[in-house]
C-alpha cells in the first residue's frame, strides 16, 4: 500500500491538473462544534430559498451516515 502522504499528494496533484482550484483530504467526523452554527443558520432562514439545504441535517452533520466505513473525504473547489 501506497504511503498515505503520497496517495494524499497524487490526489492533489491530479485535481489541480484537471483544472480544479483547490483539494482538500479530511477525515470523517462528526461536526460538533458545526452544528450550533449549522442551526442558526437554518433557524434564520439565511439559506433563503434554497431549502434543500435543510433536509438530511443529520448527514451535513455527520458524513458517516452517508457511507458506512467511510473515512476519508475529498472535497474539490472549481472556480
Amino acid at each position: 500500500m501506497q504511503n498515505p502522504v503520497k496517495k494524499s499528494e497524487a490526489i492533489k496533484s491530479k485535481a489541480k491538473s484537471l483544472g480544479l482550484s483547490d483539494c482538500a483530504i479530511l477525515h470523517v467526523k462528526v461536526l460538533k462544534t458545526e452544528k450550533v452554527h449549522f442551526q442558526k443558520w437554518s433557524a434564520n432562514d439565511f439559506h433563503g430559498e434554497m431549502k434543500y439545504k435543510e433536509r438530511n441535517a443529520e448527514k451535513r452533520l455527520n458524513p458517516a451516515l452517508l457511507l458506512e466505513n467511510a473515512k476519508t473525504i475529498i472535497v474539490v473547489l472549481r472556480n
